[in-house]
């Protein structure tokens, strides 16, 4: 990646919500959308996304963001975010 001017990894399946930086990369984990992973609570799920800002001048993502929501329909919280 590092060859290829490589700015940012989108990575998912492991559904875990989270970024990081390898070697000079932005390795970004993207959780998950279907609210099937089990949580610590009963009756709670754990729905995340990622919103990326993307500069079209300098082509290359600047800053990465993620949110979450614990429970359907209480609302959308700011977990972390990443300037690139």
């Amino acid at each position: 990646c590092k060859e290829w001017d490589v700015k940012a990894i989108l990575h998912g399946h492991k559904h875990i919500p989270n970024i990081d930086k390898v070697k000079g990369i932005n390795c970004i984990g993207a959780g998950s959308s279907t609210g099937n992973i089990l949580h610590m609570e009963d009756g709670k799920t754990y729905i995340s996304f990622n919103v990326i800002k993307y500069d079209l001048n300098q082509k290359r993502p600047t800053q990465a963001m993620t949110y979450f929501e614990e429970t359907i329909g209480t609302g959308v919280k700011h977990l972390s975010v990443e300037k690139l």
